[in-house]
């Protein structure tokens, strides 16, 4: 409070505003001038920024102006580890020594957190800086002061991008008056919020329901489950509409296409097979899925330890003085594996180990030097159990014991329990993208990390995949990961437990075409003009008519928003595919490929060659690009800039827009045919080459997920995939029957070739083994 000034309101408020901004300034200009504030106060109020970060120097002089008051412990409310960081960097930087700092965070370990609830000795106080976790959950008897932020940190949805985001809020009415009642529980105190009292009554009465806040994917599969909702399309979203506060149209809509995708639910919003396996296990639909696909491919135990992991607390602990050492042990637990996954298993295996050869002194001992979380531990090992149980309830596995080790007959795979995480987790997936070495030094490149819907996101420092050391090939041996978790934050796009994957399981347990049943199983393909597509031309009637009945949908004012907005993505999804269905001249043998590099000088011009001419002579430019880059970063990082390297070539290739003017005029490269057949093989360009015109050199699952394949290998993988989905149905149709010894060798066939393919770059051919031992 300001020394009390004359005078000084009315000029403020003299000045000239703008309609309702000036009657605010005026209203506040008189209040405070009527309670003996002075002008600095009002200005510091009139342009208080509620987007502002903690004003940290502000904590800091308020904890001296405390401690020259009376004893009693502060508690400072901060919202994440970076502002709790902050502060208490700021306050050691004083050097009090008759202070006793305490930062409260899930991520501390134990040890370092008993202390707040013990009162300290006389002359010494005690600041906890804390998250909203001292709000409610614990209480700290000698608590006199009380220093407010105003701000927590909240998971929240958003619908519009499909992510996860955690943000700094502001806190509720009820959460503000929670916090002012840690001060002075046994005796009078007093409570600082760093907000002005005008603010409050704008603040959210009590936080959003959880329905609003979070992805709606097992909330929609229970309330089919349950049969709460009317049965067929849109039965899903009238039934959460009755809520007190309903979710919107957009977050339903992703939840129930995500369902789709994964194949628990059917068009009509019918639960499948699959989809009743995972409505009755207690988690999230994507890691009942890694469960359903590790127990049929035998590696069981390690799946459950990571699922159950994931779903309690982490198990990692991040000392405040020893955050580098933590992260080396997280790193040594990952055994030398791109793979937080891997740190989970490794992690848990490791402390169970030394639990049953040493005890609980030898387990916690283990925990203790690789900064574990013993609760956590304990917590995992019971929610282990649980899961066995709900699975064997579910008939998904037995409690013989003969057949319980036929569940993890492969246990020791690293390779096949990477492809179960893929299965499940899939469409969560990120692009590796590395250079080998930075311009004009002898540095490993960047790694950059690619999105979808996001474009391009970073790892979280605490993955065992986050950049620095690692960075380059030499740490890759492939460019795609999967992930659990995809966050928005201050700083950006993060990337929560990731895991390395061959190309293999994404081909045989991608989801393929969720919005086309008779398309499910089919691998892309790519038409001259660069367009991906499943579509064969005899289903482009049916396509067409299906577009047609979903452009009625869309128009159609009486249709819940729901279904309007699910049948747009459809009616996308299908025209890009029109646009290119009809082609009927599909890619040529991937074979040829290796003889038009080696026939060429330059190995990017065969390249290029080949795939023109087995995509009819043109081929998108943008796309080219990206396959290049894709399946031969050697050849796309020597050839720069796409459109210079063209002009180069020029007595090879042409530019030009596409004729047509489809695909958005796209620009395309096309082959000179009579220069680039001299150029290569002349003899060979009739018989061979022409007469395998039904599979393309580049194979894949979506429009950005593609790899290099030749005919054999292609064809292969979609058998092997169409055959493992029929094993999968009837297993999830008939959960207590004995999986058939036929069944049983195909199971054994795909696991085979996953561990092999594991082993190798993105060349799908190194399973053929496997594929063909089908």
């Amino acid at each position: 409070r300001g020394g009390r000034g004359r005078g000084w309101q009315e000029d403020t408020a003299s000045r000239s505003y703008d309609g309702e901004a000036e009657d605010r300034r005026r209203q506040l200009a008189a209040a405070l001038a009527a309670k003996g504030y002075n002008k600095s106060v009002f200005e510091a109020i009139a342009g208080f920024d509620e987007d502002a970060p903690i004003p940290i120097g502000l904590v800091t002089a308020l904890v001296q102006m405390i401690d020259k008051e009376g004893d009693g412990a502060v508690l400072i409310f901060l919202p994440g580890w970076e502002d709790i960081s902050k502060v208490v960097d700021s306050l050691k930087s004083l050097g009090c020594p008759h202070w006793l700092l305490y930062p409260l965070h899930g991520s501390l370990p134990t040890s370092q957190q008993r202390g707040i609830f013990d009162r300290p000795p006389p002359g010494v106080r005690k600041i906890v800086v804390a998250t909203n976790i001292a709000e409610s959950s614990i209480t700290i008897d000698d608590v006199i002061y009380v220093i407010d932020c105003g701000k927590h940190k909240e998971k929240t949805y958003d619908a519009e991008a499909k992510i996860a985001c955690l943000l700094p809020a502001w806190v509720s009415q009820a959460s503000a008056v929670q916090r002012r009642g840690r001060a002075g529980r046994v005796q009078a105190g007093v409570c600082f919020h760093l907000f002005p009292s005008a603010l409050f009554p704008t603040l959210q009465e009590f936080q959003l329901p959880e329905m609003v806040r979070t992805p709606l994917n097992q909330l929609c599969l229970q309330v089919r489950a349950l049969e709460l909702a009317p049965a067929g399309a849109g039965g899903i979203e009238s039934f959460l509409l009755k809520a007190v506060t309903p979710p919107g149209a957009k977050a339903t809509c992703n939840a129930l296409d995500l369902l789709l995708h994964i194949g628990a639910l059917c068009p009509d919003e019918s639960l499948t097979p699959l989809g009743r396996h995972l409505s009755a296990l207690p988690m999230e639909p994507q890691m009942g899925k890694v469960l359903v696909y590790a127990a049929l491919l035998g590696c069981l135990s390690p799946a459950l330890s990571v699922v159950a992991l994931l779903s309690g607390r982490p198990p990692f602990l991040m000392p405040l003085e020893k955050k580098e050492q933590a992260d080396r042990a997280k790193r040594s637990l990952s055994h030398g594996e791109p793979s937080d996954h891997a740190a989970l298993i490794n992690a848990y295996k490791g402390w169970r180990d030394a639990y049953e050869n040493g005890g609980p002194r030898a387990a916690a001992d283990f925990a203790w030097r690789n900064f574990l979380s013993t609760p956590a531990l304990h917590m995992a090992h019971d929610a282990i159990g649980q899961l066995r149980n709900a699975l064997q309830d579910s008939g998904l596995i037995s409690p013989d014991t003969d057949r319980v080790g036929f569940m993890d007959r492969h246990a020791n795979q690293w390779g096949l329990t990477k492809a179960c995480l893929a299965a499940g987790l899939y469409p969560n997936l990120v692009r590796v993208d590395y250079q080998d070495s930075q311009r004009g030094t002898g540095r490993a490149g960047r790694t950059k990390f690619f999105t979808r819907d996001h474009g391009w996101v970073k790892l979280h420092p605490g993955s065992v995949n986050a950049p620095g050391e690692r960075e380059g090939s030499s740490y890759w041996t492939h460019r795609w990961l999967i992930y659990g978790d995809k966050v928005k934050t201050q700083g950006g796009d993060f990337i929560f437990d990731s895991t390395e994957v061959p190309p293999l399981p994404l081909l045989l347990f991608g989801a393929g075409d969720p919005f086309c049943p008779p398309a499910r199983g089919r691998l892309l393909t790519f038409l001259p003009s660069g367009v991906p597509t499943r579509a064969s031309p005899d289903q482009a009637l049916m396509l067409t008519r299906e577009a047609a009945r979903l452009a009625a949908v869309v128009d159609d004012s009486c249709t819940s928003d729901v279904t309007r907005e699910r049948a747009r993505a459809q009616l996308g999804h299908l025209k890009e595919r029109l646009e290119g269905s009809g082609a009927d001249e599909q890619a040529n043998a991937g074979d040829g490929m290796t003889r038009s590099i080696a026939a060429h000088a330059d190995p990017s011009v065969g390249f290029v060659m080949e795939v023109l001419r087995q995509n009819g002579g043109s081929f998108g430019m943008a796309a080219l690009s990206g396959l290049i880059k894709r399946n031969r970063p050697d050849l796309r990082d020597a050839m720069g800039p796409i459109r210079r390297w063209v002009d180069t070539n020029g007595d090879m290739f042409a530019l030009g827009k596409d004729p047509q003017g489809g695909h958005g005029g796209a620009w395309l490269i096309t082959l000179r045919q009579e220069r680039s057949f001299e150029a290569l093989h002349s003899s060979e360009r009739d018989s061979t080459a022409m007469a395998n015109r039904d599979s393309p050199p580049f194979c894949g699952v979506e429009p950005w997920v593609y790899f290099g394949a030749d005919l054999l290998t292609a064809k292969l993988v979609e058998d092997v995939k169409l055959a493992f989905d029929r094993v999968l149905q009837s297993h999830m149709q008939h959960p207590n029957q004995c999986i058939t010894k036929h069944s049983e060798s195909l199971l054994d066939a795909v696991a085979f070739s996953l561990i092999e393919a594991d082993e190798a770059p993105d060349d799908i051919s190194r399973a053929q083994r496997g594929l063909q031992a089908f």
